[in-house]
C-alpha cells in the first residue's frame, strides 16, 4: 500500500523527471519505462513516415492522387487491425502484442519504400498501416493497465511521448534524407534507430490485461446502442480536428517541398507543429484548471485553424515554422478534452463512440485530401483543413452548451496514427 501511495504521488507532479522516476518503485518504474518506450517509437516512426513521403512520392514518380491511394491503404490496413488487435490482446496481453507489433510497424516503414511500382507501393503500405493500427490499439491498452496499476493518469504525457518522438523522428530523418540523398538508405537507417528505441519496452514483464480487456469489451458491448445526441458535437469536434492532425502528419514535408524547402527544412517544420503538441499536453493538465473547458477547445480550434490559414495563404517557408507551432498548441489539448467530456455520463460506450469518430477522420482525411489536391492543387486542397477546424469550433460552442454530468476521472485513449 506505501509502495502505491509513492507511485500516485510521483505520477501526478508535472513533468516526471530522471530523478522522480528512479524514486519509483521497481516494478511501477519498468512498466513506467517500457509504455514511454512504446509512444515515443510509435511517434518516431509516425514522424520519419512524415518526412519520407515526399522523396518516396518522387521515387516512383507518384502524383497527388496516385500517392493518395496508397495513404488510403494506410489508413484501411490501420482500420482493419484495430478491429483485429483487441482479440489478440486479451490471448497474448498488450505489452507482448505491443512489442510485436512495435517491430513489425517500424520494420514496415521499409515496404512502400522499397516498392517497385505504385501497385506494390499501396500492398506496402497497407501492411504498414495495418502494423501501425495494431501498435496504436495494444500499447494504448498497456497505458490503461499501467494506470489502473499506479493509481494516476498519465496518458496526457503519453500523448506528450507521441508527439515527442514524432518530433525525433522528423527532425533526425530530414537531417539523413539530406545527407544520403536516397530515400531507401535514409529509410533502412531510421528504421535501425526505430527498433532500438524500442529496447527498453523489454525492461517491464509480460502480463495480461484482465481489467482493461474488461472495460474494452463492455465498451463493445455498448457501443451497438445509438449514442445520445450530446454526444453528437463531440463526435464532430474530434472527426474534424484529427482530419488536421493527419494532413499534418502526410502533407506538411510535401507542401513545404513545393513551396522549394529542402529535405530537412521540411521536416523542421512538421517538428514545429508535432512540438507545439508536445508542450501543450504536457502543460494540458494545468491549462485545463486554470482556463477551462471552452478556452482550450474554443480557442485551440481557432488558433489552429489561424495557424494553418496562415501557411496557406502566404505560401512561405519561414512563416510555417512559427505559424504551425501556434496550430499545434492550439490543437494539443482539444482532443483530450473531447474525450474525457464524452467519458462523463455515458462512460466507455460514449468514449468509444466519439473515439471511433476521430479514427475515421484521421485515418480518411489524408487520401481525401489527395483525391481533392488531384483537381486544384495540394494547397487549396489543404483549405479542408481549415474548413475542419471552423466547424470543429462551432461544434465545440454547441457541445459546451449541452449539459452533462459534473467532469469525473477519465480514461483518454491516443490516436495520432
Amino acid at each position: 500500500m506505501v509502495s502505491h501511495d509513492i507511485a500516485c504521488f510521483y505520477l501526478k507532479l508535472p513533468g516526471l523527471t530522471l530523478f522522480r522516476c528512479m524514486m519509483l518503485p521497481e516494478t511501477t518504474r519498468k512498466h513506467l519505462i517500457s509504455t514511454v518506450s512504446l509512444f515515443l517509437a510509435n511517434g518516431f516512426v509516425m514522424g520519419t513516415w512524415a518526412v519520407l513521403i515526399p522523396a518516396f512520392a518522387a521515387k516512383l514518380g507518384l502524383g497527388n492522387g496516385q500517392l493518395g491511394t496508397v495513404l488510403l491503404g494506410f489508413s484501411g490496413g490501420g482500420i482493419l487491425a484495430m478491429t483485429m488487435t483487441p482479440t489478440w490482446v486479451r490471448r497474448a496481453g498488450a505489452l507482448s502484442s505491443a512489442r510485436l507489433a512495435g517491430v513489425l510497424f517500424a520494420a514496415g516503414l521499409l515496404l512502400p519504400v522499397l516498392a517497385p511500382s505504385w501497385q506494390w507501393a499501396i500492398v506496402g503500405g497497407l501492411a504498414f498501416g495495418a502494423a501501425g493500427g495494431s501498435m496504436d490499439v495494444a500499447m494504448n491498452a498497456y497505458a490503461v493497465e499501467f494506470e489502473q496499476r499506479s493509481g494516476s493518469a498519465v496518458l496526457s504525457r503519453m500523448h506528450a511521448c507521441f508527439s515527442i518522438g514524432a518530433v525525433g523522428g522528423s527532425l533526425l530523418g530530414g537531417w539523413v534524407l539530406a545527407q544520403l540523398h536516397e530515400v531507401v538508405l535514409a529509410a533502412f537507417s531510421l528504421v535501425l534507430v526505430a527498433l532500438a528505441g524500442l529496447t527498453p519496452s523489454l525492461v517491464a514483464p509480460s502480463s495480461s490485461l484482465e481489467g482493461a480487456t474488461q472495460t474494452a469489451t463492455a465498451a463493445a458491448q455498448k457501443v451497438r446502442r445509438l449514442p445520445p445526441m450530446w454526444l453528437v458535437p463531440l463526435a464532430v469536434v474530434a472527426f474534424c480536428c484529427l482530419v488536421g492532425e493527419g494532413a499534418m502528419i502526410d502533407w506538411t514535408a510535401k507542401l513545404m517541398h513545393e513551396f522549394g524547402a529542402s529535405p530537412f527544412v521540411a521536416s523542421a517544420v512538421y517538428a514545429c507543429f508535432a512540438g507545439g503538441m508536445a508542450l501543450g499536453r504536457l502543460a494540458g493538465d494545468s491549462l485545463l484548471e486554470r482556463l477551462g473547458e471552452r478556452v482550450l477547445l474554443l480557442g485551440g480550434c481557432m488558433l489552429a485553424a489561424v495557424g494553418v490559414l496562415s501557411v496557406l495563404w502566404s505560401g512561405a517557408v519561414i512563416l510555417a515554422l512559427p505559424a504551425l507551432l501556434v496550430a499545434g498548441l492550439g490543437v494539443a489539448n482539444v482532443i483530450p478534452v473531447v474525450f474525457r467530456r464524452a467519458s462523463v455520463g455515458d462512460g466507455a460506450s460514449g468514449l468509444a463512440f466519439v473515439t471511433v469518430c476521430g479514427y475515421g477522420g484521421l485515418l480518411s482525411g489524408p487520401p481525401m485530401i489527395a483525391g481533392v489536391a488531384e483537381w486544384v492543387g495540394l494547397r487549396l486542397a489543404l483549405l479542408i483543413v481549415v474548413a475542419g477546424f471552423a466547424v470543429a469550433t462551432g461544434a465545440s460552442a454547441l457541445a459546451l452548451g449541452k449539459r452533462r454530468p459534473k467532469l469525473a476521472t477519465a480514461i483518454v485513449p491516443n490516436v495520432e496514427q
